[in-house]
């Protein structure tokens, strides 16, 4: 589609250049409407090529979506939109599923930031995130041990006090092995950075980047085919923006 794409970048810029000559001026009236029109078309096939491959997107402009975001908390778990953010603020477990069933290969990318300052539940810990699980029908009440029969994969960043970042398999039953573990600086959290996150799944390789180091890199034999995403978090105050899933070829 690439070259297709060319040729449409190449007839608009031979339409500006006629235009500015005055060309398009001197042409009788309908050839020149329907030379606009057919710029006019491939423009419109163009910017929809692009966004072809979008399969959800939201900048949290507005009131949160209750169709889109199903919410799962234990007591004074909140989460809401404010000045284009996703806003988490809990004492407590809390998880935000994206209430779109995920499969195939594909992207997600978001925005996010724990914040420290003078919040009440601030604190430097559990920068979390679910994908692929079985997670329907978004009944349980937020507390973690709850996910243990769950099938899903979950990345723990900056847990138990911001110690640990650990990549989990959930396989259902209680079993979830530790696939992937780090302890040093490197891979904690800092306050009130924002941190670009991509998630992908590839033809059963599931990786995920935090500010393009790759801390999750996992070619699974048996792979979760579909399921949902979710972002997790305990006894803290994020802020999530821009999220954007693509699906990949």
């Amino acid at each position: 589609m690439n070259w297709i794409k060319n040729i449409f970048l190449l007839r608009k810029i031979v339409f500006n250049i006629l235009f500015l000559t005055g060309f398009i001026d001197n042409m009788c009236g309908m050839w020149s409407k329907i030379f606009s029109a057919v710029i006019f078309v491939e423009l419109l096939f163009s910017l929809s090529g692009e966004n072809r491959n979008v399969i959800f997107e939201d900048d949290f402009n507005g009131v949160l979506n209750a169709e889109d975001w199903k919410i799962e908390a234990q007591k004074e778990g909140l989460a809401f939109t404010h000045d284009g953010f996703l806003v988490i603020d809990s004492h407590s477990g809390i998880t935000v599923w994206l209430n779109r069933k995920l499969n195939g290969n594909y992207k997600i990318t978001y925005d996010r930031t724990v914040v420290l300052d003078s919040g009440k539940n601030d604190r430097l810990s559990d920068f979390n995130q679910f994908w692929m699980a079985d997670a329907e029908p978004f009944t349980k009440d937020g507390v973690f041990e709850r996910y243990d029969t769950t099938k899903l994969y979950y990345l723990g960043y900056g847990g138990n006090y911001n110690s640990t970042t650990r990549f989990r398999k959930y396989k259902g039953g209680g079993v979830k092995p530790i696939i992937a573990e780090y302890l040093d600086e490197s891979h904690l959290l800092k306050p009130n950075h924002t941190y670009k996150v991509i998630t992908m799944v590839n033809d059963g390789r599931t990786t995920c980047q935090i500010d393009g180091y790759t801390v999750v890199d996992y070619q699974d034999m048996e792979p979760l085919k579909e399921g949902y995403f979710g972002f997790r978090t305990t006894w803290s105050r994020q802020k999530i923006g821009n999220i954007r899933i693509e699906k990949l070829k």
